[in-house]
């Protein structure tokens, strides 16, 4: 959401493409959200509500591409190719993004410059999230949640040991 209006992902069925849409917070109905991806994977809604951070499927290529595209406007900003997974986050800043690949968490500036690995974790990494102050990256991994400092220090499991729903997610 960017305080207004909440976006979603529309998948269309299996002979239409995947699209952006969004709705007023107070209700009402649905507008596609025009992008110049094809088949967007909305993952993230910078904090500003200025940019989304898209994943979009291989066209051509082996490897998936990470967009940084403005909501009004539309001009998009390629950051990374990833070769796996498709979940990605925005700092609280909106400066940098967190994104999976390969069991690695990799940290790119928003504007595409300084991919850099930040830790190599393991298999299976989904819902990445950042914390409100920057400080640290909490993902689900094997269905446990781990944590990283944001310098990719520190590396550990939140609760250790716990043995809960097979479900556990989402940082």
């Amino acid at each position: 959401t960017d305080g207004t209006r909440l976006y979603f992902n529309q998948m269309s069925g299996p002979s239409l493409p995947a699209s952006i849409a969004e709705v007023a917070i107070s209700g009402g109905g649905t507008a596609q959200v025009p992008v110049p991806i094809p088949d967007p994977l909305l993952l993230d809604v910078s904090p500003d509500g200025s940019d989304f951070l898209i994943y979009s499927d291989p066209e051509v290529l082996s490897l998936a591409t990470l967009w940084n595209v403005r909501i009004l406007g539309g001009s998009k900003r390629r950051l990374t190719d990833i070769d796996g997974d498709s979940c990605a986050a925005f700092s609280p800043d909106g400066n940098f993004a967190a994104y999976a690949q390969q069991g690695d968490i990799y940290v790119v500036r928003s504007d595409g410059t300084e991919a850099h690995k930040l830790v190599s974790a393991g298999n299976d990494l989904c819902h990445i999230v950042w914390s409100p102050d920057g400080g640290a990256i909490r993902f689900t991994m094997k269905d446990r949640i781990w944590e990283v400092s944001s310098d990719g220090s520190g590396l550990h499991e939140v609760i250790p040991g716990w043995h809960g729903s097979s479900a556990n997610c989402c940082g």
